[in-house]
Formats: structure tokens, sequence, C-alpha cells
């Protein structure tokens, strides 16, 4: 942890999980003799090694430990907030103004530059960039209504959900044992199967290990343990809502080793900058992904010269766009969100004083 607050191996770690999802979607981009990436034999060295990688960068992993992480760093952002009107305009103010710009961004540059799938690409790549996007989808999405321009965005919707969600968790916890909880939020989940509501667990499984400290699973022991579990349902077991939350507590062990006993690694000077652009880098990779697979197109490479090409030149570019909405969208949405958190903290503020000055309702005023 720095002199700020921020845990920097968590952003670290945040940063990674950002690029691995980069990764599974570069490399879903083109298909090969007719297979997705997924799908690919291993008797050919490049087809192998993007089998292998994807495996290693699992996105949906990633996604899971995003989750966990948020949930972990949301209980000092609800404990240090003025109250929760304070802390929900906050966190709506770090996230929805740089959605709504990387949604604007992904139609611009999607409706600039759209060309029809071909039987080239892959059936993800297919089914998120079938065709152009209406301006009423944009407003949609900008929303958070619908998810489909900056296909990403589906996580930031299921981040207000469970950010939201998390002072109540936190309350419940006082109430409950953390065993209990988390049965309760992980049958919640299973019965909802889907949608944004449904990754409530990962969020409560941050936040005990966010309100408790566990020496137990803190340690580099239980943190490898935990990895090697995730990589053998990732092999293993059928992408399932269990397999799901099984890759959500596990994640637990790993979230704690780096907040509490993090190693240097997570502390490297080149991880730094990927943790602080690790927002902004995961909501713009899509759109600079689309000008990668156009440029493919425009000199006609496709297959697995196709991925390594989409792979290395987007991340980086991505990365690139990244550090400008960084210094500028980002900083001006968390900028604006104190501001007004700080104007409705400051009119309680005077409410309350102004009740004490008249003498009304003197029995309803509480510390903030």
């Amino acid at each position: 942890m720095n002199n700020q607050g921020r845990y920097i191996e968590l952003d670290s770690l945040r940063g990674i999980a950002a690029l691995a999802v980069a990764f599974m979607h570069a490399a879903a981009v083109f298909s090969i003799d007719g297979l997705p990436y997924y799908q690919q034999p291993w008797n050919d060295f490049t087809r192998a090694a993007l089998h292998s990688l994807s495996i290693v960068f699992g996105g949906q992993m990633a996604v899971d430990l995003f989750f966990v992480l948020s949930g972990f760093v949301l209980v000092g952002a609800v404990e240090r907030s003025d109250g929760l009107i304070s802390y929900a305009i906050r966190r709506t103010g770090r996230l929805v103004l740089p959605v709504s710009f990387s949604v604007i961004v992904a139609w611009a540059v999607v409706n600039g530059l759209f060309f029809e799938p071909t039987s080239a690409h892959g059936p993800w790549f297919k089914a998120v960039f079938a065709s152009p996007f209406e301006l009423s989808e944009v407003v949609e999405n900008t929303l958070l209504i619908s998810t489909n321009v900056n296909a990403v965005t589906w996580t930031i919707q299921a981040e207000m959900v469970g950010s939201l969600a998390l002072p109540i968790i936190l309350l419940m916890s006082r109430f409950t044992r953390p065993l209990a909880l988390l049965i309760g939020t992980a049958s919640l989940c299973l019965w909802l199967q889907h949608g944004a509501m449904s990754y409530i667990f990962a969020f409560a499984v941050g936040a005990m290990i966010g309100s408790r400290k566990y020496p137990s699973i803190s340690t580099p022991a239980a943190a490898a343990i935990s990895l090697s579990a995730i990589y053998a349902l990732s092999f293993l077991a059928e992408p399932t809502t269990e397999r799901r939350l099984a890759v959500e507590l596990l994640c637990a062990p790993i979230v704690s080793w780096a907040a509490y006993n993090g190693t240097s690694i997570l502390r490297a000077r080149m991880l730094k900058p990927l943790g602080r652009l690790s927002y902004s880098f995961y909501l713009l990779h899509l759109p600079t992904l689309y000008v990668c697979v156009w440029l493919c197109r425009l000199f006609d490479i496709d297959g697995a010269a196709g991925a390594v090409f989409v792979i290395t030149l987007s991340i980086p570019l991505a990365l690139a766009a990244a550090a400008l909405m960084r210094e500028t969208v980002e900083e001006w949405s968390m900028t604006a969100g104190k501001v007004l958190a700080n104007y409705v903290a400051g009119l309680r503020v005077k409410g309350t004083v102004a009740e004490v000055v008249t003498g009304s309702q003197i029995g309803r005023i509480r510390p903030h």
C-alpha cells in the first residue's frame, strides 16, 4: 500500500487482468481452419501457443478477479465516505463518464470503419461486430441500459450493481457469519444464473477479505494453490455458474496475498503504469482492436498471422489511447464525483446545523 492508501499490488493485479481480457479478445478475432482459438489442436506450434496462452490469460477468470478486487477495495471506500449518498455519487462518477466516452469512441470507430465479418473471422467477432450501431443504441449504452456498442461494458453494469449492493453486504456481515453470508449470496447467484446481480457473490468474497484479515489464506502457498485450482477448473469443468462461483471463491487467497503479503513483482515499475491505466485500457481495447482488424482486412491478413498481428498491435495501441483517456476523461470523472459528493455532504452538514440553531428535530441528528 502507498501513502495515499492505495494497494499498488492490487492495481497491478487489475492491470494484469485487463491485459488478459484484451489478449483473449484479440486471439478470438480470427478462426483458423474454421475453428476459434480455444478449439485449436495441439499439433501445430502457433495454434498450440494461442491455445495455451488463452488458458493462461483466461478472460473469464480475469473478469471474476476484477469483481473480487472491487469488493475488497470498496470496503475502504464505504468506510471513508461521508454517508451512502456520497459513496454512491463518487462511485457513479468514477464509472459512468469513462463508460459513456468509450461507447462514443466505439460507435465512431465501428461505424466509421465498418465492414461485414467474413468466414475468416471467429464467432465472437462476428457476434459483437455484426452490424453498425444506431444512435439510439449509443444513448442506451451510455446509460448502461444495454451494453452492445462497447461489449465489455456489461462488466461495468455488474460493477455498478455490486458497488451499490456492497454497503448492504457489509451491513449484513455485522449480523451474520461470513460463511452464511457467502452461502446466501452464492445461492442468489445460482438462482439468477445470468445478469448483473449474478456477480454479487464475487463482491461478497472481496468484502469479506477486505473487512477481515485471514492470515491462513494470505500466504504465497495459498495463492499458488488457488491459481492452480483455477487453471484446473478451466481445463476440466464446463463454463457453468457453479464453476464461476468456484473461481470467484478461489480468487480470495490471491487477492488476500497480494494485498497483505504481496511480492515485489507486483510492485515492479513496469506494472505500476499498467495498473494506473487499467480501467481506461479495459474500456478502449475493443475500439482499438477493431482498427487493427480493419488493417488486417486492408492488407489481406487473417488466420494465425492475423491473430499474431492483432495481438501485437492492438494492445500497445490501446495502452497509448488509455494514457490519454486516463489523464483527461478519467481524471475529470473522478474530480466531478468528488466535488458533487462533497457538495451533497456540505448540504447535509448545513441542514444539521440549521436544525440545531432552530431547535427543531434535535432527536434526528446523528454523527456523520
